[in-house]
């Protein structure tokens, strides 16, 4: 199933090698994002439509810039600092706040959500 959600070969950032770096695997019915850690030079996953709770496995992939994990069974958008991340969407998901979610170079953010209780504004600083 892995294998069938990667696409997109690019070179990496040392410019040395080339590495897979879109992860589309929507619909699945997955529990899990750890075998993510084996691709730490994805820059674009959708995890969407999923049954995921936990997006911490994502901290391996350093050079993230798009996240889509719309319709899991999300608490909290944490994340781990993601330096180049720059859209995510978390739409439809049991989300109960904002808080611990900070990314310098986020430009887009969607968590539309009826569940959604509490949301700390986040500024956006683009000097």
């Amino acid at each position: 199933m892995v294998a069938e959600s990667l696409s997109l070969l690019a070179k990496i950032s040392t410019g040395l090698a080339h590495a897979f770096v879109r992860f589309n695997i929507p619909k699945r019915g997955i529990t899990d994002l750890s075998i993510l850690s084996s691709f730490p030079h994805l820059r674009y996953v959708d995890v969407s439509n999923n049954y995921l709770k936990d997006l911490t496995p994502l901290a391996h992939c350093s050079h993230l810039l798009t996240l889509k994990a719309d319709y899991n069974r999300l608490n909290s958008p944490s994340l781990p600092d993601l330096q180049y991340l720059q859209v995510v969407s978390l739409n439809n998901n049991a989300l109960t706040g904002t808080e611990g979610f900070s990314h310098p170079m986020l430009e887009y953010l969607s968590l539309s959500c009826e569940w959604l209780s509490v949301c700390v504004f986040l500024i956006l600083d683009n000097n």
